[in-house]
């Protein structure tokens, strides 16, 4: 789940990192030439990481999975939207969730989990 969420995060910050700090977080990518195919290859990366830390939460006893479970929620609709931004708008903005929507998540979380639906 961790380097799920580094990546989400990398993307979300691609261009402060780069612009404000010289860094580059995805090592074989031109992020001065930042392209719908080298993101939908970092995205699929992003994919599979999600989907293989889901198998661990769902292995997590119910008062240990609902803090993770939060986050990977978040993270996963922070992804989402990142995967909806095309690369050129990524590359002049910070992507975020607006607090409602992070309350939101975390209100679907508490009823997911205490239902045993996660």
């Amino acid at each position: 789940m961790g380097e799920a969420f580094q990546k989400v995060n990398f993307l979300r910050d691609v261009q402060s990192d780069l612009e404000e700090r010289g860094r580059s977080y995805f090592p074989n990518v031109d992020l001065l030439n930042f392209s719908a195919v080298q993101k939908a290859k970092i995205e699929l990366e992003i994919e599979t990481d999600f989907r293989e830390a889901y198998q661990g939460i769902v292995k997590l006893n119910k008062s240990a999975r609902l803090g993770v479970y939060i986050a990977y929620i978040y993270y996963l609709k922070l992804f989402r939207k990142i995967k909806r931004t095309p690369p050129k708008a990524i590359m002049r903005r910070r992507i975020r969730v607006s607090n409602w929507v992070k309350m939101s998540l975390l209100f679907q979380g508490v009823v997911k989990n205490e239902l045993g639906q996660v």
